[in-house]
């Protein structure tokens, strides 16, 4: 147990860091830098996480692999079918761009969101929910942005040349977050109900709660036969 812990841990620190990597990649002054690190870093998280979430699940038994994995593939069928249409008919180009994509995207977001939640909770620690709240707004903003400059072009003119550089404050920020959140992960919940079994179980004095409940139970019936 104590091996499939550090392996999460250590699994998710890498993923962590590799996100990170991604996301300071967009401050690279090289558009072709930019993509090679950015690619290469999200494939190698994307194993990563595979396999720190899958040993998490194991540990705790939150089910944050299995919706991990349910997401992952799920976004990949889509693109292979939005890749398809734009195949067959090209005239789809602009749906698929505008429309399709962004839901596509919105769906795996809110599907992290939701594995860092439960991360949280499993691993009892605030920094995954504080990463999550931080990775919400990073979205929320970036769909305003572009919904504004979808309809309203001459509004965000002004701030368009600052949109790059904020982005990639708020994405390695929330990136930090997840980072220290990982570093700072200690045991598992069900690791730590294991551990108390094991010191009941060498304990002669230590007794589960179903024991005492019906210790209380029969001293409770004694006392209904003695009045």
């Amino acid at each position: 147990m104590k091996i499939k812990f550090s392996e999460a841990k250590t699994q998710g620190i890498v993923g962590a860091v590799c996100i990170l990597a991604a996301n300071a990649s967009y401050l690279a002054g090289d558009w072709n830098i930019f993509w090679l690190i950015h690619i290469f870093a999200w494939l190698l998280a994307l194993t990563s996480f595979n396999y720190a979430l899958a040993h998490a699940q194991d540990l705790s038994g939150a089910n944050v692999f299995n919706l991990f994995n349910n997401a992952y593939n799920g976004f990949l069928t889509a693109i292979l079918c939005l890749i398809a249409l734009y195949v067959l008919d090209e005239n789809f180009l602009d749906v698929i761009f505008y429309a399709l994509l962004p839901l596509v995207a919105f769906a795996a977001a809110v599907s992290w969101i939701a594995v860092n939640f439960k991360l949280s909770r499993a691993l009892n620690r605030v920094l995954f929910r504080v990463y999550g709240w931080a990775f919400a707004v990073n979205v929320a903003v970036n769909a305003a942005y572009y919904a504004l400059e979808a309809a309203w072009p001459s509004l965000i003119l002004p701030v368009a040349k600052f949109k790059t550089h904020v982005a990639a404050s708020l994405d390695l920020a929330a990136s930090c977050i997840l980072l220290a959140a990982w570093i700072s992960v200690g045991k598992f919940s069900n690791e730590n109900r294991v551990n108390l079994n094991e010191t009941g179980a060498n304990d002669p004095n230590f007794r589960t709660q179903d024991e005492l409940a019906t210790e209380l139970k029969f001293d409770a019936e004694q006392i209904k036969i003695n009045r």
